[in-house]
């Protein structure tokens, strides 16, 4: 059940983070929507990177 929690928690959590998109990007009036797309990336691969780095150390324990 705690996997299941946990993947609710990650999905609402990524639907937040490119919600808030659209109140930045016009707080950033003259980025390019290209720059953009590539910061959302950017936040993705380190989020991703960070959570396979926190399950790493899990399993090597």
């Amino acid at each position: 059940m705690k996997e299941k929690t946990r993947a609710i928690f990650y999905a609402i959590a990524a639907a937040s983070f490119y919600a808030l998109n659209v109140p930045c990007s016009k707080l950033l009036r003259h980025t390019p929507p290209t720059i953009m797309a590539g910061l959302l990336y950017i936040g993705a691969g380190l989020g991703v990177g960070a959570e396979l780095e926190n399950q790493l150390k899990g399993h090597a324990s």
